[in-house]
């Protein structure tokens, strides 16, 4: 859904993330360890993972990437979903378990 969601906005997809890898490539994109993602690097992060999404956006967080930076297929990431201490996000423009998280740049 969120390479998907990529190719619908019209914007590249440029790698892909998860907690431990399992593998090199998921549809063609590279996937990286999520500590390895740098918020230098993407304009964009979506977020989409088949377990508890609030932990994925508390470990980027963590990572420092800026909740103003992370989306999830249908938009901003949803206030209650966000610490406490984090401002809310603005909106951006298969059967194998989907990855944790899409990086995107725009």
């Amino acid at each position: 859904i969120a390479l998907l969601t990529i190719q619908e906005m019209g914007l590249p997809g440029v790698g892909v993330a998860e907690e431990t890898p399992t593998r090199e490539r998921f549809l063609g994109q590279p996937v990286r360890k999520i500590a390895d993602v740098s918020p230098d690097e993407y304009d964009r992060v979506l977020v989409a993972s088949s377990g508890p999404v609030d932990e994925v956006i508390r470990r980027l967080i963590a990572l420092h990437i800026p909740s103003d930076r992370l989306m999830m297929p249908g938009g901003a990431v949803p206030r209650e979903l966000l610490p406490t201490s984090v401002e809310p996000s603005t909106p951006a423009p298969s059967a194998e378990r989907a990855p944790d998280l899409v990086e995107v740049t725009g």
